[in-house]
């Protein structure tokens, strides 16, 4: 299966997620294009069977809207509006996201993610992966990536 991976980082913990993800699909013979959010080019999804996004959650500050805590990275939400004409329809997609339980809209990113997903007619074809405080028993966390990727290779098959 053709793959095409982006991602949005902040203090590294959802790049190192999209590299385990990307590792785990690799051995289970796909193809994966991954992307950062911030270089990533429209066209990386162009012909995919499986369109992942991950991106870390954050809190803002904004002029006209006020404290939008829980959204995405800012890279995220600049390669969405690239791809805001984009039909979905076509592509199975995954989500995945960092964060931390000790705020209010924990892995917010992904319910924003999942909402662009379903507005352009793309199907989640599982559970969003959240991984929380990757930072805390990293081996643990990175075993949750790992299970989290196992199955949805499994999903591919």
């Amino acid at each position: 299966m053709n793959i095409a991976l982006v991602y949005a980082t902040n203090s590294g913990n959802t790049y190192v997620v999209a590299g385990i993800i990307k590792e785990m699909l690799l051995s289970a013979g796909h193809q994966v294009d991954i992307a950062s959010a911030l270089d990533a080019d429209p066209n990386i999804l162009k012909d995919k069977d499986l369109i992942l996004l991950g991106s870390s959650s954050w809190d803002w500050q904004s002029e006209t809207e006020g404290r939008l805590e829980g959204h995405p990275l800012l890279s995220m939400k600049r390669f969405l509006e690239k791809i805001k004409d984009a039909s979905l329809t076509s592509h199975k997609v995954a989500l995945f996201g960092c964060g931390d339980t000790d705020f209010q809209h924990f892995c917010g990113a992904v319910d924003h993610l999942s909402q662009f997903v379903d507005d352009h007619g793309g199907k989640e074809i599982t559970k969003p992966l959240r991984v929380d405080k990757f930072y805390i028993d990293i081996n643990a966390k990175m075993e949750q990536v790992k299970a989290w990727a196992k199955d949805l290779a499994g999903k591919l098959s």
